[in-house]
């Protein structure tokens, strides 16, 4: 891909979405959003504006019935799938099927401890790092994109003990990088406000 998109150009995240404690934000090569759904064990049951719009009912299917709203929107060849709450798109067992014939790039943050960046292709997880310790890489090639991972604004230290200096906001802006620079899909404010969700719920449990 062409983008040479750093973590910089997602500065507005964290200005307009910085409130958000948990999310995952995932890009699903090749499938339409009813496919994606389907593939996930989830009914479209509504649509929903904007990433915002997703907000209050993705809490409700939490608190509720402890289950995962996932919105997912058609963009270009690709089909964003948002989780505010959310890690579907983190979990192997999701995505690693779903991937089988087609590449899924994944941004994920949790409320504690471990958050992932992950690309599957083809069935197989090709790269899976915590945006905190990007030093430390698993997958089938996890130096396939170093340069990128740099160039997107990622501490790519191996040093796991020393995290003293390391901008964790910075790296999660990273993620949104790195993923324009391997789907070529820029993730906007303004696609953000105006996107049209279908939207639909799923076990987590079920993976």
């Amino acid at each position: 891909m062409s983008s040479r998109a750093a973590a910089a150009d997602y500065r507005w995240f964290q200005q307009r979405y910085g409130d958000l404690e948990t999310y995952c934000f995932t890009l699903v090569h090749r499938i339409s959003p009813g496919e994606l759904l389907q593939a996930l064990g989830a009914e479209p049951q509504m649509r929903i504006v904007s990433v915002d719009g997703l907000r209050q009912p993705a809490q409700k299917a939490i608190v509720e019935r402890d289950q995962i709203l996932a919105g997912v929107t058609a963009v270009g060849e690709w089909c964003l799938m948002v989780e505010i709450g959310g890690f579907l798109g983190a979990l192997d067992g999701a995505m690693r099927p779903l991937s089988k014939g087609r590449t899924v790039v994944s941004n994920q943050r949790g409320i504690s401890g471990e958050s992932y960046f992950s690309r599957w292709h083809d069935g197989a997880l090709c790269l899976r790092f915590d945006h905190a310790f990007a030093g430390d890489r698993e997958g089938s090639h996890p130096d396939e994109y170093l340069t990128d991972m740099r160039e997107s604004g990622y501490d790519i230290r191996d040093d796991e003990d020393d995290d003293s200096d390391i901008d964790f906001e910075r790296q999660f802006a990273a993620g949104f990088a790195l993923s324009e620079r391997i789907t070529g899909i820029e993730l906007t404010s303004t696609l953000f406000t105006s996107a049209e969700f279908v939207a639909g719920e799923a076990r987590w449990q079920d993976w």
